[in-house]
């Protein structure tokens, strides 16, 4: 393995960020922002350094000149012919700190469908005991979340990985014995999280607009399984609303979904949104939810929503007043006070103190 650059300051220590994302994607490029930005609060401790599966070096060279919080990339030496050695490869640093970043797509590792944990489970058991598999090993025709995970179980020996989820069913590191700490959005019980405020630092850079030209947008895609069921009502609902509104959906008879910087310009133009059932019915969309109050557009949440494992008593009688049926969404716009709501909402929840990892990094 080797560094992009090479030239870390050795009078600090050395923080690896993995990810298995491509970072071409806006949407996850700007999510992966979100969870480094705040690490400039230990630039003075930690050379930050990105695990890359990348071949591309123009590539390295854009994340580098993108990221400016990253200081070097590593990237593997692509003429292994096994597991074994790509497993035994030396790396050139001490590693001190991990943080793993999946990007939400690593639940099929584990499902039974796809039969890919015991798969894993065996390459990690076989590298380790130095059992040399000679099926055909080249990057190109592995999965990439394989070799993460690999890596991963490479440098975690006797260390924590802070694993930072953008889905709250990403995969378990304990299903495959890395030692870990789930952070999410909000501290979760139901799915043993606790709760990292990297997104609202972010959010806090971010350009808020109040210049307020539509009452409601609104974007959704109905790829999801339950959601095609739903397809027809919301769609329909949604294009009763009488008001001056925006829609956005992606799914059997529609698709005119927008990029993320573009929803969030309508966001900053909007004086209500809309916060549905998440993907995984047990959780709350909070990053939509977060969103909307950061750029001043009231979020209604569907009263199907499931709101108690996000919030407690307290924050759920704050927001009792913004439920709403799907039917009745144009009456509670009607009902509320723009002004007032959003205020309201911005003074309880934006205020908030933002855990950012001080115990784990410092």
């Amino acid at each position: 393995m080797k560094l992009i650059k090479d030239n870390l300051n050795l009078q600090k220590k050395n923080l690896v960020v993995v990810t298995n994302k491509c970072l071409n994607s806006s949407f996850f490029k700007n999510y992966l922002k979100s969870y480094l930005q705040f690490l400039e609060k230990y630039k003075d401790k930690y050379n930050v350094i990105l695990f890359s599966t990348k071949e591309d070096e123009n590539y390295h060279l854009r994340i580098l000149d993108e990221f400016p919080i990253v200081d070097d990339i590593i990237i593997f030496n692509k003429q292994h012919k096994n597991y074994v050695e790509f497993y035994n490869e030396s790396i050139p640093f001490e590693i001190d700190k991990i943080i793993y970043f999946a990007g939400c797509n690593s639940t099929a590792l584990i499902s039974e469908n796809f039969k890919l944990k015991p798969h894993v489970q065996k390459i990690i058991s076989d590298t380790e005991n130095n059992v040399i598999n000679e099926t055909a090993f080249t990057f190109k025709s592995i999965r990439l979340e394989i070799l993460v995970l690999l890596f991963l179980n490479k440098i975690s020996k006797n260390k924590e990985v802070l694993h930072l989820l953008l889905d709250p069913d990403e995969i378990k590191l304990d299903s495959l014995d890395i030692k870990n700490k789930r952070f999410m959005f909000y501290k979760s019980k139901y799915y043993d999280t606790e709760k990292i405020g990297n997104y609202e630092y972010y959010l806090n850079n971010e350009k808020r607009g109040f210049g307020k030209s539509l009452d409601f947008v609104f974007g959704c895609s109905f790829k999801i399984k339950w959601r095609k069921k739903e397809e027809d009502n919301y769609i329909e609902n949604l294009n009763k609303i009488n008001l001056n509104k925006q829609l956005f959906f992606k799914g059997k008879n529609q698709d005119d979904f927008i990029e993320q910087t573009d929803y969030f310009d309508l966001l900053k133009q909007s004086k209500y949104t809309l916060i549905i059932p998440s993907n995984e019915v047990m959780s709350f969309s909070y990053l939509r939810f977060i969103e909307a109050i950061y750029f001043g557009c009231v979020p209604l949440i569907l009263d199907t929503t499931h709101l108690f494992d996000c919030f407690n008593s307290q924050d759920n009688e704050v927001l009792r007043k913004y439920l709403t049926p799907l039917e009745k969404i144009e009456d509670k716009i009607k009902e509320l006070n723009y002004e007032e709501s959003i205020i309201e909402l911005q003074d309880y929840f934006i205020k908030k103190e933002m855990y950012l990892l001080e115990n784990e990094i410092n």
